[in-house]
């Protein structure tokens, strides 16, 4: 990985994503929708794994630094925005989550070509 690359995306002081408090509640959030998606309809489990995203987000962005700074705020930002479909998804919601996945993987590539073998 570049030197460059790798310095973007360090965090300042060699300080962790998140806390041990924000690690805590992600956890608790992730086991307990998986707990009721069991009796969810469809649709939910995808909002649910959205919505632990969105709030990795919110506590990595204030310790992140340059293109994932921005990167984890826009992330933040557009999650909640979003119309969900409890219901199933729907082509929309497949398209907006295909085009995060490729943010995220243009973000983490080495080069910024989504290549992360870059």
């Amino acid at each position: 990985m570049p030197a460059s690359h790798e310095e973007d995306h360090a965090a300042p002081d060699g300080e962790l994503a998140l806390t041990h408090d924000e690690a805590l509640e992600l956890l608790a959030f992730l086991l307990a929708s998986s707990r009721t998606c069991l009796f969810d309809p469809p649709g939910y489990g995808t909002y649910r794994l959205a919505t632990a995203a969105e709030r990795l987000a919110a506590a990595w962005a204030p310790r992140a630094t340059g293109s994932l700074e921005t990167f984890l705020h826009e992330l933040e930002r557009s999650i909640p925005a979003r119309e969900w479909d409890p219901m199933g998804a729907a082509p929309e919601t497949e398209s907006y989550l295909d085009e995060l996945i490729a943010n995220l993987a243009r973000e983490v590539a080495p080069d910024g070509s989504g290549d992360a073998d870059a």
